[in-house]
């Protein structure tokens, strides 16, 4: 992914509420982000968040959406039906882009990888 885009490539994996980064190959002229390897955030407001959340079983989903729902800009996907719908998507299409979710200067592209499909 870095080789295409030379933007920011993480990766991260789901732990409770939260994406946790387990490496980081940024760019130099990427955009500035809040993630760092070692780091976590709320799965819902990042954009590997829902391509990992997209695919957890449907009780675990639902426990997440039954939880507070973090903002940290007005784009940020804290209504739970909106993200129930917004995961369906990652599912049906196998990628999210997260526009502006957590700082208004950057959006994201993410797809899972090795998972096991949910349904």
């Amino acid at each position: 992914m870095y080789e295409v885009t030379h933007q920011h490539a993480q990766l991260a994996i789901l732990e409770g509420p939260d994406v946790l980064y387990l490496e980081r190959i940024s760019g130099r002229d990427a955009v500035g982000v809040r993630s760092r390897v070692g780091g976590r955030f709320p799965a819902h407001a990042t954009g590997v968040g829902l391509a990992l959340l997209a695919h957890t079983p449907p009780a675990t989903q639902e426990a997440y959406l039954a939880g507070p729902l973090a903002a940290f800009t007005d784009r940020t996907i804290a209504d739970p039906g909106r993200l129930r719908g917004v995961l369906a998507g990652v599912r049906r299409h196998g990628y999210v882009i997260s526009d502006r979710q957590v700082t208004l200067d950057a959006v994201s592209v993410a797809a899972p990888c090795g998972t096991r499909r949910t349904r």
